[in-house]
């Protein structure tokens, strides 16, 4: 006998600053930053330009654009409102033109340049349910590996080979990786393939979050190669959900399908 589908209401708790891209992405003409309050308040052009116009200074707000276009690293539209009109109404034309706003937890003394956005809806981020579930996903079949490592050996071996060779190291992994998802979940790719056990899980979009829910973190690299594993810091930033932000979301399970794997 099949069992009824089962529906479990969940909650996610974000350890570690997490970005999750809408593919936009933010030039450092489109937010402002204030360095004295750490504030960055992404605008929306139409309302940005019609506190401009209403102060008369929209052709000087193109003068500075086309300095921006020449590469002035130091442009800021936060710093150009201070000169043009001074702090207190540089700030209330900010509050008027914001879309939403990030307070940072650490002053970026020297600005951003352009920002990667997280995925939102109605300017509100939260985490898509393909995500999610891609997250459980990899967690499963992490656990298999684990329980079941000696199951693997010949793609153990067959990356071994290639890491010792020095030749075809990506495809090799690529090749292993496929050959271990496929043995664990079934082939997903191939239509008579029997049903695969994640087609039994289906996971919502998490709730919506306040933008304060957001963070702004800077990419490092770690050089591996490097003694003591040092860093290079690189001039791109994301926009991530905070440490300690917290969702709900639903899953759907459905035991008829999931059995047909090895990891649920």
């Amino acid at each position: 006998m099949v069992e009824d589908k089962k529906r479990y209401y969940m909650r996610l708790k974000v350890l570690t600053p997490v970005h999750i891209g809408s593919g936009e992405t933010l030039s450092k003409l489109e937010y402002s930053y204030n360095r004295f309050n750490r504030l960055l308040s992404v605008l929306d052009g139409t309302k940005f330009f019609c506190e401009l116009q209403k102060r008369r200074r929209l052709e000087a707000y193109a003068v500075f654009v086309e300095k921006v276009s020449l590469n002035n690293a130091n442009a800021s539209v936060y710093n150009w409102l201070r000169e043009q009109f001074g702090p207190k109404p540089a700030d209330e034309i900010i509050r008027q033109s914001a879309k939403y706003e990030i307070r940072l937890d650490v002053a970026g003394n020297k600005g951003f340049n352009d920002l990667r956005c997280h995925i939102k809806s109605i300017d509100r981020p939260y985490v898509p349910g393909s995500s999610i579930k891609g997250m459980i996903r990899t967690a499963l079949l992490f656990k298999y590996l684990y329980e079941n490592i000696n199951e693997f050996a010949d793609q153990k071996k067959e990356i071994d080979r290639a890491v010792k060779s020095g030749q075809f190291i990506a495809k090799t992994i690529g090749r292993a990786v496929k050959d271990i998802e496929d043995n664990v979940f079934g082939n997903e790719n191939d239509p008579k393939s029997k049903l695969t056990g994640m087609s039994g899980i289906s996971v919502s979009d998490s709730t919506l979050l306040d933008s304060g829910a957001l963070t702004v973190i800077q990419k490092v690299d770690y050089l591996i190669n490097k003694p003591d594993a040092a860093t290079n810091p690189i001039p791109v930033f994301y926009e991530c959900l905070k440490e300690g932000s917290v969702l709900d979301f639903m899953l759907d399970v459905d035991p008829g399908k999931t059995a047909e794997s090895k990891a649920t």
